[in-house]
């Protein structure tokens, strides 16, 4: 499929957002949804103790608050983020978090697990320009947040956690999207029996970069992680064409690294 960005898209009349089988539509936006998850709260507000939290209200602080000022403006992006309850995908009893400038811990253990701060996912999945009818991998899915605003825009999405746990929770939450697959499997190997990929997206920081994913992409495919590679976490876009890759430093993050992903420390004298 010739890619074209969202801008030209929408000149030459292709679709800017996410359509999927069996989604309705908001008459009022025409951005397309998918149902929720049987197990989701249908209630806009949520009480905490004595306080009553309205999150359709802190999705929208979200969007002009955290996104929008750290220039994350592609208007299909913004919608779907407007969309996806994030308040869905973190522990139970961490909801009124959820909207927080910070990356929220969603699992504990050997594999501690993140879901990073909204304004680094937004930066991320911009940076990918992705179009209906993509085919991304995400690395680290954790509960699959990042994988919901990919499906939102229209994208196949083959979400790998090493977690058994957070896996078996990511299928159950991710329900409403059908074009979203969970796969069990170590990070650091990605998905090649799926590949070639379209966009990749690493949900954590990497001190180093396995050949081996960007050997998953698609000629004109694009990765996005974020590198740590002398002491700085940055987001890196790296964009595949025939055998090279270009490299693209967005900017600078705070994200712990992933399991499978620090570097060798070789020998201690």
């Amino acid at each position: 499929m010739e890619r074209v960005s969202r801008r030209n898209a929408h000149e030459y009349g292709r679709p800017r957002g996410g359509v999927a089988t069996q989604r309705t539509a908001n008459p009022c936006t025409g951005v397309r949804f998918p149902p929720r998850p049987p197990n989701y709260r249908q209630a806009k507000h949520c009480r905490k103790g004595n306080l009553m939290i309205d999150f359709v209200q802190l999705r929208r602080n979200m969007i002009e608050s955290q996104l929008r000022p750290c220039d994350v403006n592609d208007v299909p992006l913004l919608k779907a983020m407007e969309v996806v309850p994030r308040e869905l995908f973190v522990p139970p009893g961490r909801e009124a978090f959820a909207y927080i400038d910070q990356n929220i811990p969603v699992s504990e253990g050997d594999e501690r697990r993140f879901m990073l701060q909204p304004m680094v996912i937004g930066r991320m999945i911009q940076a990918l320009e992705l179009v209906s009818g993509d085919k991304v991998l995400e690395i680290g899915s954790g509960l699959g947040y990042a994988s919901a605003i990919m499906g939102e825009l229209g994208a196949s999405v083959v979400a790998v956690e090493s977690d058994a746990a957070l896996a078996s929770s990511a299928r159950e939450l991710l329900s409403g999207w059908p074009d979203v697959t969970v796969v069990e499997g170590p990070l650091n190997e990605g998905a090649s029996s799926r590949a070639p990929f379209d966009a990749i997206l690493v949900h954590g920081a990497v001190e180093k970069l396995p050949g081996i994913l960007l050997d998953q992409l698609k000629d004109g495919g694009r990765l996005v992680a974020i590198e740590n590679t002398d002491g700085v976490p940055r987001v890196i876009l790296h964009t595949r064409a025939g055998q090279s890759f270009g490299r693209l430093e967005i900017l600078d993050v705070s994200a712990p690294v992933l399991t499978g992903f620090h570097r060798d420390s070789g020998f201690v004298f």
